[in-house]
């Protein structure tokens, strides 16, 4: 909570195999679906490694926006085929 955003930071652990934890909910899964849905629902998310501590939030936020995007065509159909087209 800061003053400039009264809204709490929720911390999330990305363990070694990629899974997402919510260490205030009891270490409970919490998967892509989840995280989007609390993302468009404006909880503030931060997302640290489980060993390194480092901030992972818009490696995960930036998952979900290529998931979001057409697979052919577009930047992604280049980098597909190493932009050969």
């Amino acid at each position: 909570m800061t003053p400039e955003d009264p809204r709490p930071l929720h911390v999330l652990l990305r363990t070694r195999d990629g899974r997402l934890l919510d260490t205030e909910d009891g270490g409970k899964d919490v998967g892509q679906e989840e995280f989007r849905a609390r993302l468009q629902a404006g909880e503030r998310l931060r997302v640290r490694h489980e060993t390194t501590g480092a901030d992972c939030t818009m490696d995960l936020v930036l998952r979900l926006v290529a998931d979001c995007l057409p697979k052919e065509g577009g930047l992604l159909g280049l980098l597909g085929d190493g932009g050969t087209r």
